[in-house]
C-alpha cells in the first residue's frame, strides 16, 4: 500500500518541489493552493498525512486543520511556515497539527519527517520504484 500524502501550499514553486520530492520517495500526493480547496479535497477524501502551509493566501493553516478536524478528517498534520516564534508553535499544536516545521527546511528533513508521522499513526507505506516495492514492516 502506498500513502497517500496530501499538501496544501501556495507558493507554486514550492508546491511543486513537494509534490516531486514525495512522490519520488514513493508516495501518492495530492495538492492544493488555497485553505477552501484544502477543505474541500481533503474532506471528501482524507489524505493519511497532510502537509499544510500556514499563511495561505484565503485563510490561516491553523483554522484548515481545525475545520479538517471539524469533518473528521484524522491524519497527522505536518504544519510548514515561515513563523518561528513559540506562540506560532504552540498554536500549531493546539489547532490540531502534529509537527511543525519551519521555512526554509532540507526537504531531506521534510521527507524524514513524513515518513516518522506515518509509522507513528500506524499507516504501513511502502516504497516503489518501477515495479519493485519495498515494505519496511514486512522486510
Amino acid at each position: 500500500m502506498v500513502a497517500n500524502v496530501g499538501i496544501c501550499e501556495d507558493d507554486a514553486g514550492l508546491r511543486s518541489v513537494l509534490v516531486r520530492a514525495l512522490t519520488a520517495e514513493g508516495f501518492e500526493v495530492r495538492a492544493t493552493a488555497s485553505g477552501r480547496e484544502a477543505v474541500h479535497v481533503f474532506s471528501a477524501r482524507a489524505p493519511e498525512l497532510l502537509v499544510l502551509d500556514i499563511g495561505l493566501p484565503d485563510a490561516d493553516g491553523r483554522d484548515v486543520c481545525q475545520a479538517l478536524r471539524s469533518h473528521g478528517v484524522t491524519c497527522p498534520v505536518l504544519f510548514l511556515t515561515a513563523r518561528d516564534a513559540l506562540a506560532d508553535r504552540l498554536s500549531g499544536f493546539h489547532a490540531g497539527g502534529d509537527d511543525y516545521l519551519t521555512k526554509p527546511f532540507a526537504l531531506a528533513e521534510l521527507v524524514v519527517r513524513v515518513g516518522a508521522l506515518l509509522r507513528r499513526a500506524g499507516t504501513e507505506a511502502t516504497h516503489a520504484v518501477s515495479s519493485l516495492r519495498l515494505d519496511p514492516a514486512a522486510h
